[in-house]
């Protein structure tokens, strides 16, 4: 089949867009939503605390993560900081329907971008997603998360 995105890095049936979504209200369903017209270029896992998160990052390595920062054991600014300590270099997008985002103007590194539900539509989640994934790839070459079977540092 031919590849999502051709070159290097590429995104084809054999190196999927490797997706954590971290958010325990609907955040894997709109990003599966999201990525069904090319689901076979997506592999999307999905949790819904921040431990179970920091459980996935130390066993896989990832292209981009999904954060909806309210978990259920965690405050939103712990939430994104012990995540990008544990995914360092992987770009995050912030999916969220909490208007006020205050705590990213303490946030670093900054997201790659923040999506209030309901606003964006799959289009524009679903290129975010592939750019989130080809700058993560074209930082860490040789690094392609869906070549690992554990995680490997």
């Amino acid at each position: 089949m031919s590849p999502l995105i051709a070159g290097d890095p590429v995104i084809d049936d054999q190196h999927p867009v490797q997706i954590l979504v971290v958010d325990p209200s609907g955040g894997a369903d709109l990003v599966a939503g999201a990525t069904r017209t090319v689901g076979r270029y997506f592999q999307i896992g999905a949790c819904n605390s921040l431990a179970q998160a920091l459980d996935h990052l130390r066993t896989q390595l990832y292209d981009a993560i999904v954060l909806e920062p309210n978990l259920p054991d965690s405050w939103p600014t712990d939430s994104y900081r012990r995540l990008s300590e544990e995914a360092e270099g992987v770009p995050f997008l912030i999916l969220t329907d909490v208007q006020d985002l205050g705590f990213l103007a303490q946030a670093s590194p900054l997201p790659f971008a923040v999506l209030v539900k309901g606003k964006a539509g799959p289009a524009a989640i679903r290129r975010l997603l592939i750019s989130a994934a080809l700058r993560k790839r074209a930082l860490t070459p040789g690094r392609d998360p869906s070549a690992q079977t554990g995680r490997d540092r």
